[in-house]
């Protein structure tokens, strides 16, 4: 659960005035811009390329972008989806990223700032 509101310190003890309180993956659709993807382009097998079609796929959602970072032997290289290609952050979505990449090869980005999922 994400919890939104004000700290109220007029007392003694400090309190958290809840104002808005959402799921993580309802917060997460609301403010993520980008799911971050590094790999290693020698791990990249034919098999990996279509899990990583069929989760893009099953998980399209209206804007949250893809950004593709591939490592090479003597280059990286960055590829940004279009406005075509966005997908739905959420739990499910970044568990199997994460099995399919490795825990700290995915996050979602926070219009500015990263989450690895916590």
């Amino acid at each position: 659960m994400v919890a939104e509101g004000t700290v109220d310190t007029s007392e003694e003890e400090p309190k958290m005035v809840v104002e808005r309180l959402r799921t993580l993956d309802a917060y997460r659709q609301e403010v993520c811009r980008e799911l971050r993807v590094e790999a290693d382009m020698t791990t990249l097998s034919d098999d990996v390329l279509e899990r990583l079609e069929a989760l893009l796929h099953e998980h399209r959602g209206p804007s949250c972008r893809v950004r593709l970072a591939l490592r090479l032997a003597h280059a990286n290289a960055t590829l940004l989806s279009g406005e075509g290609c966005t997908v739905r952050p959420n739990t499910r979505l970044l568990n199997d990223m994460q099995t399919l990449f490795g825990v700290r090869s995915v996050s979602f980005t926070l219009g500015g700032e990263r989450q690895d999922g916590e």
